[in-house]
């Protein structure tokens, strides 16, 4: 998913949160001026455009007003082409009143969606430093902890979100993510392209006793993960990747055998590796290369008995549609299935693809 699954890591849709503002805001430190008020009632009527005009013309009326300066980074985020001009009232923000909490949250935000990530866990650590109580704050912190892989922290960043603000859907999807990152470890990805050995040495009593642990235990990471993606959807059904995330869903639950009462072999459960045929490459998207990404997707997926890849799951997913060019790759590879004394039977297996500039 994102780094861990998604996200993971497809970067996470900006979370609307003016529901807070109010309660993260502080205090002006002059006179409310009608211009913001203004621009305020459209912001919250979401006429974000023209939110951003009118606190466009308070600002300029009254360079020194930190709140018109905030809520105009607040608008110019939900504009993709104006994060820059976001960063900078944000800073402007923060410049004229040092200790805005909500404005370094603001400003963590748009440097999170910049690719900005160190940047973006300083603001973040600034604001909770500031107020420990904003539950945005650390859902950033989180976000940059899932993308580094750092799976637990990234868990008990979204945990505490979560514990702050309950109906904050990004941090049950990083909160699911990390959790899949935790039980994602390495798989025997050794896929062959030459026939492998019909026979494997058989594993002995204690080899097989560890191995129902460490899979009793995945299972109940995963039945935790399937539980926070569940709450994630029912907070933001019409998320623009939420089919995705259903379909990330569904395949949780043949990973964790949650309700499904499908078999699904690992590696070390087969006597005959699946066998790649043909793997093709994916596109590097205009947009990922104009904006300079690079990385690795790394998938999850099911080489079903019958030939077919199904149930990708995204361990680590990258932005500007890389992880959708690796998606679709990984759903053209054609292979024999693996084996079991001669059955042909499912298994999981781990795809890696790498993007590089050059």
């Amino acid at each position: 998913m994102l780094k861990p699954r998604a996200i993971v890591f497809i970067l996470i849709a900006l979370t609307l949160w003016f529901s807070q503002v109010t309660t993260l805001a502080q205090s002006p430190s002059v006179p409310v001026a009608s211009a913001r008020e203004r621009g305020l009632e459209l912001y919250r009527a979401k006429d974000i455009v023209a939110a951003s005009k009118v606190l466009k013309t308070a600002v300029k009326t009254n360079p020194a007003d930190e709140q018109a300066w905030f809520y105009l980074g607040l608008a110019l985020t939900q504009q993709p082409k104006e994060l820059k001009n976001a960063s900078k009232a944000f800073e402007t923000a923060i410049k004229l009143k040092p200790d805005f909490a909500a404005a370094h949250t603001g400003l963590s935000y748009v440097l999170l969606h910049r690719n900005k990530f160190s940047e973006a866990l300083g603001e973040a650590q600034i604001a909770i430093k500031l107020d420990p109580g904003i539950a945005n704050a650390h859902y950033v912190v989180a976000v940059v902890r899932l993308n580094a892989g750092a799976y637990e922290e990234a868990l008990a960043a979204a945990s505490e979100a979560i514990r702050l603000n309950q109906n904050l859907a990004g941090a049950y999807l990083v909160k699911s993510e990390a959790l899949w990152g935790m039980y994602a470890g390495p798989l025997d990805t050794s896929l062959p392209t030459k026939p492998s050995p019909a026979a494997v040495t058989p594993p002995t009593p204690e080899e097989l006793e560890k191995r129902r642990e460490k899979r009793s235990r995945e299972a109940a990471i995963l039945a935790e993960s399937v539980k926070s993606l569940e709450r994630y959807l029912k907070l933001s059904p019409a998320a623009p990747s939420a089919a995705l995330w259903r379909e990330q869903l569904a395949t949780l639950k043949v990973l964790g055998n949650v309700g499904t009462g499908e078999v699904v072999k690992h590696g070390d459960e087969v006597t005959t590796k699946a066998r790649v045929l043909a793997k093709p490459e994916p596109r590097y998207t205009d947009a990922a290369r104009g904006a300079q990404i690079r990385g690795t997707v790394v998938l999850r997926a099911v080489f079903s008995a019958d030939g077919k890849v199904r149930n990708i799951l995204i361990v680590k997913g990258l932005p500007y549609g890389l992880t959708e060019q690796a998606l679709n790759a990984a759903r053209s590879i054609r292979f024999t299935p693996a084996l079991v004394n001669g059955v042909p039977v499912s298994v999981f297996v781990q795809l890696e693809y790498n993007f590089n500039l050059y």
